[in-house]
């Protein structure tokens, strides 16, 4: 079975979930208005991924303010947490190849949990803006011609 790297956190966050038994009484107990789940987002995690230069396509302009938009709509806005943090190797990176973005996801997923192992956030936003298809997104080292490079599939 061949899991993408979103598929596989979130399977992860779903398994630890349901082993720590987390109680979620802000989830409603009844439907609301035909919606089958609906609950509202209180204190979400974001993280941001922008690809904008690469090796082998054109790079994207526009993409560090795209990021830069998301966040202050997700900080300011909505007062969620969102990696990366000024300060770190990933704040404003502008090359993302395939390992990377997998090692910065499977490195923050951990913030999703408090100093107890408990749930510290209620929802996990993931936001990775470049090239990409409906097949997947294209990390910076991406070559078309190389069947053994990756494209990362979200």
């Amino acid at each position: 079975l061949k899991l993408s790297v979103i598929e596989k956190m979130n399977l992860k966050c779903v398994i630890r979930r349901i082993r720590t038994k987390v109680d979620r009484p802000h989830l409603p107990q009844q439907p609301v208005a035909n919606l089958q789940y609906s609950y509202r987002i209180k204190n979400a995690l974001v993280l941001l991924i922008g690809v904008s230069k690469y090796s082998k396509k054109q790079n994207l302009n526009g993409v560090q303010r795209d990021i830069t938009n998301y966040r202050k709509l997700w900080e300011q806005k909505y007062g969620y947490r969102v990696l990366p943090e000024k300060g770190t190797k990933w704040y404003e990176k502008e090359e993302w190849t395939f390992d990377e973005i997998e090692d910065f996801i499977d490195e923050k997923r951990w913030e999703l949990l408090n100093a107890d192992k408990e749930l510290a956030h209620d929802a996990l936003i993931v936001s990775i803006n470049g090239h990409g298809n409906e097949q997947g997104i294209l990390p910076s080292d991406f070559d078309a011609k190389d069947k053994n490079k990756k494209k990362s599939k979200a």
